[in-house]
């Protein structure tokens, strides 16, 4: 996802998102994965599932992207830089880590914190409140820190993946159908 947001590559249509991700797939096998792709028909299944699930995985985070004024600004930061390790009463140091997979800023300085998912994390205030979930907090903190003429106007989830789609019954079901279906899973 970095390699497509990074500004390398033409976002600005579906198609323009799978030719990119074609080409970051190729790159791939190219430079890591030079003596497995072919290998076998399962490491092939397998690689052109993952790659099935990256594709639309980047189609998501491209149209959000696409659809607001905010922009990615950077990747992967490790909060340890950040946020301080803590002296506990008992002795022991407290000490966080953790990378914020992307942060977003307008033009005039909004920030907002996105945390990609691919499980069923959902954010809950209470959870937040209670000191159970505290990894986007967390993050803001840290952005705060490292950014501090900035503002944070928004942290969130963003699950990425591909949905779960039931295909019982749904012989004869139209592209548009199953389309609505898997949207109801995400």
């Amino acid at each position: 996802l970095e390699d497509l947001l990074s500004g390398s590559y033409d976002i600005s249509t579906p198609q323009t998102v799978a030719d990119a991700v074609e080409k970051i797939s190729d790159n791939y096998v190219q430079n890591e994965l030079y003596d497995c792709k072919g290998s076998t028909k399962r490491f092939d299944f397998l690689f052109d599932r993952a790659k099935s699930i990256l594709l639309s995985a980047c189609q998501n985070v491209a149209n959000e992207v696409r659809s607001s004024d905010f922009k990615p600004f950077a990747f992967e930061l490790d909060i340890s830089e950040f946020v301080p390790p803590y002296r506990l009463d008992n002795g022991y140091t407290l000490t966080l880590r953790g990378s914020i997979d992307r942060v977003d800023k307008t033009d005039d300085g909004l920030m907002k914190i996105v945390d990609y998912k691919s499980g069923k994390q959902l954010f809950s205030y209470k959870k937040m409140y209670n000191g159970l979930s505290l990894q986007l907090p967390v993050y803001a903190s840290a952005v705060r820190e490292k950014y501090k003429d900035n503002k944070i106007a928004a942290m969130y989830y963003l699950k990425v993946g591909m949905p779960k789609v039931d295909a019982q019954g749904s012989r004869g079901a139209t592209d548009e159908e199953i389309g609505r279906a898997s949207c109801r899973e995400r």
